[in-house]
């Protein structure tokens, strides 16, 4: 079957680009009459082109045409220099309403005679209505969902959101314009016959790819692991990686360079990146602990890297810094310090801040302290790289092989007062016996007393206090005690704030009752308020339980 022939779209491109000419010769400073120059030739021929369809309905190079011109009307609005100065867009001028108009159109042109071009366009505005649809679920689902509490107490009891999050992230990857335009890009290169047009095509098919994997909220735990596993919607997150690098690897580096981003928020390389798309890849997998599957995308993106090309979170000394992180997780620790040690491209002859922590671990783990507290030293010496607080605690341990007990005890000191974790057992014990060295026994002691405590699995407690009427609350004079069960004598108080609330710890399986009084004034007289738990057992989070003052006593 020959091939059919493309609507010839040229002539009214060409008239087009003719009358914005003047208004694109306009000067700095009047962008917003530009822009507004712009779509208003655009709207001019879009309803010249409209006439001419009513009068010839079965003619696809018309429907092609407009298509096209409200494919440049939403580049004129949302890709140009000048989207920024046309101000608040009507309906009629939002993504989804022109790309579904320009949909419609490619639809009835295909119809009437299909070819790789239309099929293409269509693809483009597929993709941009389902990145719209993906932005819209990134500031509002995505963003509700993520959205940390102020207080401890809400995040603790909220209502649990998987439900919300599973059928949000259902939505996502089922799309139906997602599907649409992976089917129309496909249907292009079918029916394409043109190398480079091919090569534009894969550069398009694997940036939809790539806007579906940065569309995943990630932090949601239960996103996370669905995406990882087998789930009712047939979705893997490395198989649209590996879709996304199976269409770079049949373009090439002009095309991905001269795409624009969907959904790009600030410092964004232009264009998709093969070189990216596999760093990506493998940091995703490091946080999987795929750290094989890790290092094999770092290599690739390392050779498909372009100097020409990167932005402010990838270049070279973010490249090996993570490989070389990476070699430390493997015990490769001469990759590790090769890759660490790599010129800064920007400043010859040094080395890139981000890589002294993990050579500093390469140089640990190697039994090297002296290079180790060098680089680990050079790490908290810049402020910018926010270290990790673990690195106090590496930089002691060094400190502890070649000796010296009163730097090992300061940085582990800095590290137990500010590790935002849990206390660790292990860190009390280390810190006891350093003081005993130095024979502050009294503070080992203290430590070992921590670190009995610290080996006591805990679970939470939240309760909350509720006053009689006519009594006010008085934090000043309030206390809450937890009595054991099984050892009465061993009390704990806890304190509560302004809003009659506490969150506190118990130990896990043990049973106990918690007794509250508070000091007051009742009908002008002072009384003493007393109320009382049932017996609980810490299994699980505890509560939130509310404890009521009924118990009154007159005091004399």
């Amino acid at each position: 079957m020959p091939q059919q022939q493309r609507p010839n779209l040229s002539p009214l491109l060409f008239f087009l680009l003719i009358s914005l000419a003047p208004i694109a010769s306009a000067q700095p400073g009047n962008e917003g009459r530009i822009v507004h120059g712009m779509v208003n030739a655009l709207q001019e021929r879009i309803a010249e082109v409209s006439r001419r369809i009513e009068d010839n309905p079965r003619d696809a190079q018309l429907y092609a045409a407009r298509g096209s011109l409200y494919i440049d009307l939403y580049r004129a609005l949302y890709e140009s220099y000048y989207r920024h100065f046309y101000g608040t867009k009507p309906p009629e001028l939002e993504v989804a309403a022109i790309a579904t108009k320009a949909i419609a159109d490619f639809d009835k042109a295909i119809k009437i005679s299909p070819s790789a071009e239309l099929h293409y366009n269509r693809a483009e505005m597929y993709e941009v209505r389902w990145a719209s649809t993906a932005r819209a679920m990134r500031y509002g689902v995505w963003e509700d969902l993520t959205r940390s509490p102020n207080d401890s107490w809400t995040l603790l009891t909220r209502p649990a959101t998987e439900k919300l999050e599973l059928a949000a992230f259902g939505k996502l990857v089922t799309d139906p314009d997602f599907t649409s335009a992976a089917r129309d890009y496909a249907e292009a290169l079918r029916h394409n016959k043109e190398p480079e047009l091919s090569k534009e095509i894969h550069a398009k098919f694997a940036r939809l790819y790539l806007s579906r994997t940065r569309a995943i909220p990630f932090s949601l735990p239960s996103i996370r692991k669905i995406v990882n596993e087998p789930n009712q919607h047939g979705y893997s997150v490395w198989a649209d990686f590996d879709s996304a690098l199976e269409h770079l690897s049949k373009s090439d580096g002009p095309n991905e360079a001269k795409l624009p981003e969907q959904e790009c928020l600030w410092s964004c390389l232009k264009g998709v990146s093969r070189s990216l798309a596999y760093y990506e890849k493998a940091m995703l997998a490091i946080g999987y602990k795929r750290y094989a599957e890790a290092l094999d995308a770092l290599n690739e993106s390392e050779k498909y890297f372009d100097p020409e090309r990167y932005n402010l979170f990838y270049t070279p000394c973010w490249l090996y810094s993570e490989r070389s992180k990476l070699h430390v997780l493997m015990g490769n620790f001469d990759a590790a310090i090769a890759d660490a040690s790599r010129d800064n491209p920007n400043w010859k002859g040094t080395i890139c801040s981000r890589a002294y922590e993990p050579r500093g671990d390469a140089y640990f783990n190697k039994g090297n302290w002296q290079a180790a507290i060098a680089d680990y030293t050079a790490t908290l010496g810049d402020p910018s790289l926010y270290p990790s607080n673990n690195v106090y605690k590496h930089r002691a341990l060094a400190y502890l092989r070649l000796g010296e007990t009163e730097k090992a005890l300061a940085d582990l000191d800095y590290y137990i007062n500010h590790d935002a974790g849990p206390r660790k057992p292990e860190d009390y014990h280390l810190r006891a016996q350093l003081y005993r060295k130095i024979g502050k026994e009294d503070l080992a002691l203290a430590d070992e007393q921590m670190e009995s405590i610290a080996k006591v699995e805990t679970v939470l407690v939240l309760g909350e206090i509720k006053m009689p009427d006519g009594v006010p609350y008085d934090r000043m004079k309030v206390w809450v005690r937890f009595v054991d069960a099984t050892d009465p004598k061993k009390g704990l108080w806890t304190t509560v704030g302004d809003d009659r609330r506490f969150i506190t710890s118990y130990e896990k399986g043990r049973s106990f009752t918690i007794q509250v009084s508070q000091e007051g004034m009742k009908d002008g007289r002072p009384v003493q308020l007393f109320g009382k738990s049932q017996k609980l057992t810490a299994n699980g989070t505890v509560g939130p339980i509310t404890i009521t003052l009924d118990q009154i006593a007159r005091k004399k």
